[in-house]
């Protein structure tokens, strides 16, 4: 139960910092969650780094599903949580309803190749013969994150399926501060969300594709890891 707790406290922070903050600001939570949680659960924190875990046989499957579903009801309390912080938009209420963007092509790609880079940097200070016992994971796991996400940023920068879902229920639960006309706003906010989520659908295969890739070059760098 200790390892639950400490993928949702993590997965918690890191969804609001990464809702409301900059890239450094998400880098240096997620360094210093790394070293506070770390030693407890292996500090995660999202799904994509799970799936690679299991596929290392790092967890087992029954944990796997464990983490997954922390890591997403975590997020989704911290959507809601940043949500009742930063209030609703009055100007969404005007604004087209969009579904999958016009640059989906570049959105996807930078979440795969940005998933790629942060979950192998991950494999390798986390998981490695050669790194075993370095006191610099955190670090390196957090300059890969503030790279990618400064690199791709302008296109997406999630690299984190429930941080993705977390997103979408942002701008939902934001309707809930709503100024004026609470209930016209829920139902505008909740049609956004029904066009998100084959969009949100795209991006999370998308960040798996790109976990499930880091493992590959891990596999082929590594050599000496593969046994598991």
């Amino acid at each position: 139960m200790n390892r639950i707790t400490a993928e949702f406290l993590g997965t918690f922070f890191l969804t609001v910092f990464a809702l409301i903050g900059n890239p450094l600001g998400v880098a240096l939570g997620l360094a210093a969650l790394i070293w506070s949680l770390g030693p407890i659960s292996g500090a995660h924190f999202n799904p994509a780094v799970s799936v690679s875990m299991r596929l290392r046989g790092k967890i087992t499957v029954g944990e796997l599903f464990g983490y997954i579903v922390t890591q997403f009801f975590a997020a989704s309390l911290g959507a809601f949580v940043t949500a009742m912080f930063a209030g609703h938009d009055p100007e969404r209420a005007d604004s087209p309803i969009v579904g999958i963007p016009d640059a989906w092509l570049s959105a996807m790609s930078a979440e795969t190749f940005g998933t790629l880079f942060v979950v192998f940097v991950i494999l390798v200070v986390a998981t490695s013969k050669r790194t075993a016992g370095n006191t610099y994971a955190a670090l390196a796991i957090a300059a890969a994150v503030y790279g990618a996400a400064s690199s791709f940023g302008l296109i997406v920068a999630f690299f984190n399926p429930a941080i993705a879902w977390a997103f979408g229920l942002h701008d939902l639960f934001s309707s809930l501060r709503a100024e004026t006309d609470t209930l016209q706003a829920f139902f505008g906010e909740c049609m956004r969300f029904g066009k998100f989520l084959p969009w949100a659908a795209c991006l999370i295969f998308t960040q798996l594709l790109g976990a499930v890739l880091a493992n590959g070059f891990f596999w082929l760098i590594y050599t000496e890891d593969r046994e598991g």
